[in-house]
């Protein structure tokens, strides 16, 4: 199990900084900084990612118990995603920052669900499956934070 804990850490640590959101659509089109600032604030306040920051796994009764937390955040990063391709750019630039940020969501929404994969193997007692996939689920979100670093450069956002 301790192999196990830098990929949750690893998970937790991306939701702390990329703070990519869950939302509804709205029902005008706004640029697409607005956008990704609303989806930002709310998944920082999202239930599924106050439950993760601290998680510890040690157990297959918490691995059972985490598990579906991990697929309701990929859902709520897959609706951020889409909520962010409606959204108006201004430029070329706005139009690549876009791409890359939806880009980048669906990735860590995807790693999510491997997270949520390695979970399940863990919790039906396959260890060796369970780190392959904690691997995979890593360097998918590494890669994921990466694109959405490079977006939050090309759109001019604070902190990026």
């Amino acid at each position: 199990m301790e192999a196990l804990h830098r990929p949750v850490a690893v998970c937790a640590t991306a939701l702390v900084t990329v703070g990519i959101a869950a939302g509804a659509a709205q029902a005008r089109t706004e640029n697409v900084v607005a956008a990704i600032k609303h989806q930002q604030r709310t998944l920082k306040r999202a239930a599924a990612s106050e439950n993760l920051k601290h998680i510890k796994i040690r157990t297959r009764a918490q691995a059972r118990r985490a598990e579906p937390k991990f697929r309701t955040l990929a859902s709520d990063m897959d609706v951020a995603a889409t909520a962010v391709s409606k959204a108006s750019t201004d430029s070329s630039a706005q139009r690549r920052g876009k791409r890359d940020w939806v880009m980048g969501a669906r990735g860590e929404a995807r790693g999510f669900t491997q997270f949520g994969d390695m979970l399940k193997d863990l919790a039906g007692g396959h260890r060796s499956a369970a780190k392959r996939e904690a691997l995979k689920a890593e360097q998918t979100v590494l890669d994921a934070s990466r694109t959405l670093l490079r977006a939050e450069k090309l759109l001019k956002m604070k902190g990026a």
